[in-house]
């Protein structure tokens, strides 16, 4: 999911499950608290997306394993994890916006 997986499917794929065999994964790591699942705020679908709930955990897992002898050494420069880095606050802002949107929608704001 630190890696723009969000889909049950994509999921599984990266992680070399069968597509049917990622649920009751999904389910412990919501259950632990990891893992969030979100709907569309504007559509009636079951289908939604999956993401890290913890934003040290997605910025984590997104940058430290595959530039960890960088870091190790002192050498990780901005330019290296910059692209992650716009993954992460994406993912970040889009949070921010949900949560904007929602409170606009209980005060009665929101044009939806």
């Amino acid at each position: 999911m630190a890696h723009g997986k969000t889909r049950p499917s994509e999921i599984a794929e990266y992680a070399g499950l069968d597509g049917r065999k990622v649920y009751p994964y999904l389910e412990n790591l919501i259950h632990l608290g990891f893992v969030k699942r979100e709907l569309p705020i504007v559509k009636k679908e079951k289908r939604g997306i999956y993401r890290l709930r913890d934003p040290m955990l997605l910025t984590w897992f997104s940058i430290v394993p595959k530039n960890r002898t960088e870091i190790e050494l002192g050498l990780v420069t901005h330019d290296g994890v910059k692209e992650d880095l716009q993954r992460v606050f994406g993912v970040r802002f889009e949070d921010f916006a949900r949560e904007f949107l929602v409170e606009l929608n209980k005060v009665g704001k929101a044009a939806f």
